[in-house]
């Protein structure tokens, strides 16, 4: 059984804390498995209010470096090493490049007299996370024998990925558009099928369906997990990427945080929201 408890997600849900950002516990018979961290600690008292043992984490896992996603480590590392005893820290895994900086152009205004707001990691968090054991892969990685990270997403169908803001990876350190290429997910293989959890898809929620087949050997998936970033994608890519949504018979879509789009053409699509707890038998 793979146990999805929704630590935070965007949508205001009563008794529990949100923000623009997405964190979930994965709770499996192999791992227990930290998926992203939000903007900020809440999501640890999300956690506390809804009876989950962040002690009980085996791994943890960013599906890539931007704020909402990330910056939740500086207040989640020291609460999950604090249960944990300091010992026996559960490893981080992520692609190299989630700490590279980041900015997105919002506009010119009193709060940002220069138009770009810092959208990677903070100082912060990158502090906490230079104290934790860390494993970088570009490469899938197998977490279990029945859970894989992802790794680099190949971009096979390029125009429906989502590209957002800049680093600085030109020459001398100039800003260049942000390939993005740290945008990752998990795949678990079960009887049913593949069950896919992805943070934002700026890979494209088609290039890592097609990487879960192709790292995995499995053609079946059951059900899709996570953001997927339709809000910032074109509305012939939106549909595209949701006639091959359609195209896999999903038995479930929990479709969250950054999808902002109507959701009524995905199959099977689930309400996801902070607080709920949905089980997939195997």
């Amino acid at each position: 059984m793979l146990k999805i408890s929704v630590l935070l997600e965007d949508c205001d849900a009563p008794g529990f804390g949100y923000e623009h950002g997405l964190s979930l516990l994965l709770d499996s018979d192999e791992a227990v498995i930290l998926f992203d961290t939000g903007e900020s600690g809440v999501f640890t008292r999300n956690a506390e209010k809804m009876g989950l043992d962040l002690g009980r984490v085996t791994e943890i896992v960013l599906s890539h470096g931007h704020h909402d996603h990330g910056n939740g480590l500086a207040g989640g590392l020291p609460c999950i090493a604090r249960k944990k005893g300091m010992r026996d820290l559960p490893p981080l895994i992520a692609h190299p490049e989630i700490t590279l900086p980041r900015r997105f152009f919002v506009g010119v205004s009193a709060d940002c007299p220069e138009g770009w707001m810092d959208v990677g990691i903070n100082q912060l968090s990158l502090m906490e996370l230079g104290k934790w054991p860390t494993r970088y892969s570009r490469a899938p990685l197998w977490l279990r024998d029945k859970i894989v990270f992802l790794g680099e997403i190949p971009q096979k169908y390029p125009h429906l990925a989502v590209r957002v803001g800049e680093t600085p990876t030109g020459p001398d350190g100039a800003f260049e558009p942000d390939r993005l290429a740290d945008d990752t997910a998990l795949a678990y293989v079960t009887p049913k099928g593949l069950v896919i959890v992805a943070g934002c898809s700026h890979s494209g929620v088609v290039n890592i369906i097609e990487q879960a087949r192709a790292v995995t050997g499995v053609n079946k998936v059951h059900a899709l997990f996570g953001g997927l970033h339709f809000r910032d994608m074109a509305p012939a890519a939106i549909e595209q990427s949701i006639e091959y949504l359609r195209g896999l018979e999903l038995a479930e879509v929990w479709a969250a945080h950054c999808t902002e789009h109507d959701l009524a053409g995905l199959p099977g699509q689930i309400q996801l929201k902070t607080g709920k707890i949905h089980c997939i038998d195997y």
